[in-house]
């Protein structure tokens, strides 16, 4: 319970709800999942020409692996784990820039919404927490969910690049982003809804 995992409750202890994982700590799970996703979503949802925004996450740091040697897409660039995947690239890059949120590695504040506002991604691949068919695309705080509604009104098109662990039973946090057409969810978990 000291490192913020378990909550003592009567009869024991229960995961705590909230806990957000580091950047590096998500880095390995589903590393197979985020590799076909990121495939997939290189090949066919990217055109030549394309400005692509990629987010802060693992998954979306795999898509950016995947788009790292293209020459003729940029990239614009929110989080520090896709900005290393295109560090050794060919691709154009463009850093969103801002204040360094350090448990997932995102580029937010000021800086990126002022860079945010004078482009106009024709792609953009975002990260999430948690997704919920009723409430969205779920996030630790109101900044981060409040930047990607943004990303998704300044992009042609949206997609949340989720692995299997972003479904199940219960969202860890309470700020949430709505998905609405014509934003989408690029996974290789089963879902019912």
């Amino acid at each position: 319970s000291q490192s913020g995992r378990l909550v003592r409750v009567y009869g024991g202890a229960a995961p705590a709800r909230g806990v957000e994982s580091t950047w590096r700590e998500k880095a390995a799970r589903y590393a197979d999942s985020k590799v076909r996703i990121a495939q997939f979503a290189a090949a066919e949802l990217v055109a030549p020409g394309d400005i692509v925004f990629i987010d802060s996450g693992t998954t979306p740091a795999a898509v950016a692996r995947q788009l790292s040697t293209r020459d003729d897409i940029t990239i614009v660039v929110a989080g520090l784990a896709s900005l290393l995947e295109l560090a050794d690239g060919t691709v154009e890059v463009i850093v969103l820039g801002g204040r360094l949120r350090r448990t997932s590695a995102s580029f937010l504040g000021q800086a990126a919404d002022h860079l945010l506002d004078l482009i106009a991604p024709d792609v953009a691949f975002l990260g999430t927490d948690f997704l919920d068919p009723k409430f969205g695309a779920n996030f630790p705080d109101l900044e981060q969910a409040i930047f990607k509604s943004r990303v998704i009104a300044r992009s042609t098109h949206s997609w949340f690049v989720a692995d299997e662990s972003k479904f199940g039973v219960s969202a860890p946090f309470r700020h949430w982003t709505r998905i609405e057409p014509p934003t989408g969810i690029v996974t290789m978990a089963s879902t019912n809804d």
